[in-house]
């Protein structure tokens, strides 16, 4: 199977909800492709759907240190740095930013 056809496949298992055999896809694809970001912001997003943030945040920072001004990427790393905790210790630590991210 291609390159292309194991996409197809890991979106198709994502699509139907089977979390566990897309993530493994996803991380098959990876080995022979680690230059896709896409795969690795798809990845994430499944790390993050099956509760698992931290492995989330690692796949997410990778996809868009790769591919910068994807701006649904950015929104899945801070939901996954906000599930992570991480979020949530870094703005304890700086209120001033906390402040400016709650201003209408």
């Amino acid at each position: 199977m291609g390159i292309n056809e194991a996409i197809d496949q890991a979106i198709a298992l994502h699509k139907a909800g089977d979390l566990g055999a897309a993530e493994k896809a996803y991380r098959t694809i990876l080995v022979a492709a680690p230059a896709l970001a896409d795969i690795h912001y798809l990845l994430g997003m499944v790390c993050l759907s099956q509760g698992r943030p931290d492995a989330a945040v690692k796949a997410l920072r990778t996809a868009v240190r790769m591919k910068d001004g994807q701006g649904e990427w950015w929104y899945g790393l801070g939901l996954a740095l906000r599930q992570a905790g991480v979020l949530d210790r870094l703005l304890e630590r700086d209120p001033a930013t906390a402040s400016l991210l709650m201003r209408d």
